[in-house]
């Protein structure tokens, strides 16, 4: 299999259908996403248009029809039009291409567009602008490709590249029903653990301690109501409303003997400002853990003030 290395100017023929948008016409738009290619966008009246010179996607004459954006392009904002689109109307940021086929197959030149040596050498490219960073369509064509010198081969590459991409795609359905598992194992697990399930041996082992604050959960509740009362005689935190009791509709599931519930205002204080200093051994010796909003996110608490200590 010979090679040859083109620039793109070679490949493709840049073409404009212009059209002035009338207000009392409906238009079908296209749209180019991130590395999805060029997809239809929907209908809107010419009255709702603002940029009334537009440029027309003709797949009729031009069946194999490359666009970009020229402020997107940097992001992956490039793609082969889809039948969907033939007809939309795009703006003068959108310029399209005609793909020249007794060089290159289009399906090779769409596997090729995102791939990694594309993106590098679209990121070499200073773009130009104030307002709006952009890359023009002849800074654009000057990219190079290299591809098998012959269509015959180039089907080929295309079939070996589809049928490895089909195994990627495979996989990595299989990681995200894997993920989806692990996380509904993660789940049960934490469920399990605060129904108390998991440590059933070890409390076995282990009997309450009335009294206890290590083995008994109200001791250690009244233990900690103490250490609050004498922080607030101090002055070191502020006296807060008494929360409401826990009502029956409220427990959601039956505790194991020696375990309660409790509001988590009554196992802590929440207080607002800056971050105390690290050298606070209160907040961060490891004793009394303190949580920042920056610890709690997608509905769970991620805390580690490992260091601060």
């Amino acid at each position: 299999m010979n090679f040859k290395t083109y620039k793109l100017f070679e490949l493709l023929t840049q073409y404009r259908i212009t059209h002035f948008i009338k207000d009392n016409q409906d238009y079908k738009q296209a749209t180019i996403s991130k590395f999805s290619g060029v997809s239809y966008r929907g209908t809107k009246n010419g009255k709702l248009i603002g940029r009334k010179r537009q440029f027309f996607i003709d797949l009729k004459k031009f069946p194999n029809t490359l666009l970009f954006t020229r402020q997107g392009v940097k992001d992956g904002s490039i793609g082969i039009a889809k039948k969907e689109v033939d007809g939309c109307i795009v703006t003068e940021n959108m310029p399209m291409f005609s793909i020249n086929t007794s060089i290159i197959e289009p399906k090779l030149l769409d596997f090729w567009l995102k791939s990694k040596e594309f993106r590098v050498q679209v990121a070499s490219i200073s773009p130009t602008g104030t307002a709006q960073k952009s890359i023009h369509e002849r800074d654009l064509l000057e990219i190079s490709i290299t591809i098998p010198d012959n269509i015959s081969d180039q089907k080929k590459l295309e079939q070996n590249i589809s049928y490895k991409q089909n195994n990627i795609d495979q996989i990595n359905v299989e990681i995200t029903t894997q993920t989806t598992l692990l996380s509904q194992l993660r789940q049960a697990i934490l469920q399990e653990a605060i129904e108390g399930k998991l440590t059933a041996d070890w409390r076995k082992e282990n009997p309450i301690r009335k009294g206890d604050p290590d083995f008994d959960a109200e001791a250690l509740l009244k233990k900690i109501k103490t250490e609050k009362e004498k922080l607030i005689k101090e002055g070191k935190i502020k006296k807060q409303k008494p929360l409401a009791e826990i009502k029956t509709e409220e427990v959601p599931f039956e505790l194991p003997e020696g375990w309660v519930w409790t509001r988590l205002g009554d196992i802590g204080w929440t207080q607002t400002g800056t971050t105390p200093s690290t050298t606070e051994k209160a907040n961060f010796g490891n004793y009394i853990p303190f949580i920042k909003p920056a610890d709690i996110s997608n509905d769970r608490i991620d805390y580690d003030n490992e260091g601060l200590s």
